[in-house]
C-alpha cells in the first residue's frame, strides 16, 4: 500500500480513478485547492469513484448516495470557502 494524493476540483460532481482496495484517508486544502488523500494498492486494478464537491447549503447530495468524507476550508482571493467533500455510496469499495 502507498498513500497517495488526489486534486479534486470546484466542479459539483467529478470523478477519480482509483484502486479498487483503496481506504480513503482525510481531505483537505493545499494552495488554495481540494486534496484528498488515499491508500491505495499500485498493482490493484483500478476503478471509478464519483465524489461531490459542496460549497453551499443548497447543493447537498442524498445521504441514501453518498457518504461524507470531510470539510475543508480553502482560502479564495480575500474569503475562505467551506468545502464539504462525500463520495458516491454504491462505489465504496473500502
Amino acid at each position: 500500500m502507498q498513500i497517495t494524493k488526489y486534486e479534486l476540483s470546484f466542479d459539483p460532481e467529478q470523478t477519480l480513478e482509483v484502486s479498487v482496495d483503496c481506504e480513503i484517508l482525510s481531505v483537505t486544502s493545499c494552495d488554495g485547492g481540494i486534496v484528498l488523500w488515499a491508500a491505495i494498492d499500485p498493482d490493484a486494478p483500478l476503478t471509478e469513484q464519483t465524489f461531490r464537491v459542496v460549497a453551499k447549503e443548497t447543493d447537498m447530495p442524498d445521504y441514501n448516495e453518498c457518504m461524507y468524507i470531510g470539510t475543508v476550508v480553502v482560502r479564495y482571493t480575500l474569503a475562505e470557502i467551506p468545502c464539504h467533500v462525500f463520495v458516491k455510496a454504491e462505489e465504496i469499495e473500502c
